[in-house]
């Protein structure tokens, strides 16, 4: 990875901490996973992200409401539109309602939207820009 190396810190969304990690430099994306945001480090998918974006892996708790958790995420991060990426090892399911979630929710705060698969090679096809 070029730039930063990967960091773990935790910004206050709301009433939560949440724990995240981050690494790269450049545009921001948000890389929301359904496993230990730490773990995301180690899969090609934050690799490739991180050697030209500023990423951010972090993992909504399964139980908050996924769009005012990631508007706080934003908010706490100090972020822009970021691009969002949402990945999942093991269920579709939770990767369509984490992206209609933020949709719903997020749509004008966010970049680019992406659905992806943490161990295949990036980029994957974009689901919609703004």
């Amino acid at each position: 990875m070029s730039g930063r190396a990967p960091v773990e810190a935790l910004v206050q969304v709301g009433d939560v901490e949440t724990r995240y990690v981050c690494a790269g430099q450049g545009p921001p994306v948000l890389l929301l996973t359904d496993e230990d945001p730490a773990a995301a480090v180690e899969t090609p998918l934050f690799r490739a992200l991180a050697e030209s974006c500023r990423v951010v892996s972090a993992a909504p708790s399964p139980d908050l409401d996924t769009g005012p958790w990631l508007r706080a995420l934003i908010e706490g991060l100090g972020w822009e539109r970021p691009a969002l990426v949402v990945a999942s090892r093991a269920s579709a399911a939770w990767v369509e309602r984490v992206l209609a979630e933020a949709e719903a929710c997020c749509a004008d705060d966010l970049g680019q939207r992406v659905r992806a698969d943490p161990r295949a090679p990036f980029p994957p096809a974009a689901d919609g820009e703004d």
